[in-house]
């Protein structure tokens, strides 16, 4: 996403049946490591953002994880408001600024009845709405239900569509019983998420309390990661799971209160199996358009939260939905950087002299990645154009390439000098050049007269045929 992210892509430890990755859910980290290894992820999604993303990104960028690694949120964007309630351009800043950009529906619509083509019809939607801004197709992988109301035909309307995962599923809500037989006290949490190949058990149970939720069937390869109920300061359980049900759920919590929830709420995963707090948040709270400021308490909550969290304990990571599925398909134990980087893009013809039109294609090795070129010499970015097929080259260039994947480091960069010449031979330039020759420009002005028999240096009489052509 944007550039480089920070947890990288690997199946090395993850089962493979079919080709399809399988993460089984659990109470313990991935791979076989202790909770005393394992980073403490804050995983933050923002639904809606109806304002636009101005705010927010610039927070995350202004702070960094103990460790130095940048933090991340994961944004999921209603598709019809993407330039028109704010400009595009603003998603895009914050995708470049290594963000993760999430679809939220065309219209945010409720989905409940839903059949398959109604979900899909309302996913492509809002995607192209993300496209048409500039982000990266195959960087819009996850999705959210509005309102979180999903069904069964979600999840096969995500798998047909190529998503990797979905995060509308709450854990610990009521009376509902984890993974060790007890209810949710806030150090007994699901592991992050998994891969739905075996359906959801936590969605089975939460349909006791929703029955038009239906849980997901068998699909192989999407994931499911889940919401979190939160522990108020007493140790209390509230299924306030969401911002708006912190301000806007009866008896309204005060700024401090807040706070003390979610400080309670990561102590308890801190000392027990460190799972991800993945917190559902909503971005139009925490910003200002005209005639709808934002909620200074809103703020004052997300930045009292974030600093305290990072400055006590240095194993915290703030990072994007996308960055923690990552960090689980290749877990690595605290202090190691996992590096892998896609592919560099491979340029044909990869330079050279040519003396007539030339037919550039560029590849890369990695499945998937977008390629990016510029062939003015100037070093490809997030805006320079997406490569979608050869094209052909009629003059002196130089092409650059860079190639992007959401799931890893951005590939280095590319070069190929191709430089173009009239067909004519050296041998041929220089017996011309022996007798009498003038050079006119475009307006018939006689600019550069030789008269002699002694011939110019290959290299100069081509210049000079150029010139007169």
């Amino acid at each position: 996403m944007g550039g480089s992210t920070y947890w990288q892509h690997s199946d090395a430890v993850s089962a493979r049946t079919s080709g399809t990755e399988v993460v089984p859910l659990s109470m313990n980290p991935p791979g076989g490591l202790s909770a005393s290894q394992v980073p403490q992820f804050i995983v933050l999604g923002f639904d809606d953002n109806w304002k636009g993303l101005r705010w927010l990104p610039a927070f995350f960028a202004a702070r960094q994880n103990p460790d130095g690694s940048p933090m991340h949120a994961t944004f999921n964007m209603i598709g019809a408001d993407v330039g028109v309630k704010y400009p595009a351009s603003e998603v895009l800043a914050a995708y470049q600024a290594g963000n993760e950009i999430g679809n939220h529906t065309q219209n945010h619509a409720s989905g409940d009845g839903w059949n398959v083509a109604q979900w899909i019809s309302a996913i492509q939607a809002a995607h192209q709405s993300l496209v048409n801004a500039g982000i990266p197709s195959s960087a819009i992988v996850g999705f959210r239900a509005p309102q979180d109301v999903y069904n069964t035909a979600l999840f096969t309307a995500l798998s047909q569509l190529g998503y990797k995962y979905d995060s509308s599923v709450p854990q610990g809500l009521g009376a509902l019983t984890m993974g060790d037989g007890q209810p949710y006290n806030g150090s007994n949490s699901w592991w992050g998420g998994h891969t739905l190949e075996n359906g959801d058990p936590v969605a089975v149970q939460f349909q006791a309390y929703h029955p038009s939720y239906t849980p997901p069937g068998n699909v192989p390869g999407v994931w499911e990661l889940y919401e979190n109920a939160l522990i108020l300061a007493d140790g209390t359980k509230t299924d306030r799971y969401c911002d708006q049900d912190w301000y806007q759920t009866p008896p309204a919590m005060s700024e401090d209160a807040r706070v003390a929830m979610l400080q309670e709420t990561l102590r308890r995963r801190i000392n027990s199996n460190r799972a991800p707090l993945n917190l559902c948040m909503h971005g139009q709270d925490y910003e200002d358009v005209s005639g709808a400021s934002a909620s200074p308490e809103s703020r004052n909550t997300l930045t009292r939260f974030i600093d305290w969290a990072v400055a006590t304990y240095p194993q915290v990571r703030v990072v994007s939905q996308m960055e923690l599925i990552n960090w689980m398909r290749n877990p690595v134990p605290l202090g190691v950087m996992p590096v892998q980087r896609v592919a560099t893009p491979t340029i044909s013809p990869n330079g050279g002299t040519f003396s007539g039109n030339v037919t550039v294609t560029i590849s890369t090795a990695t499945a998937g990645a977008d390629i990016r070129y510029t062939i003015d010499g100037s070093t490809p970015t997030m805006d320079s154009p997406v490569y979608t097929g050869p094209f052909t080259l009629s003059s002196t260039a130089t092409v650059k390439a860079f190639a992007t994947l959401v799931e890893m480091n951005s590939s280095a960069v590319a070069t190929a000098e191709v430089y173009y010449q009239r067909s004519r031979s050296s041998d041929n330039c220089a017996q011309r050049a022996k007798h009498s020759f003038s050079i006119r420009d475009a307006f018939g002005n006689e600019v550069l007269r030789r008269t002699g028999n002694r011939g110019w240096r290959p290299a100069v009489c081509r210049r000079l045929l150029e010139m007169a052509d």
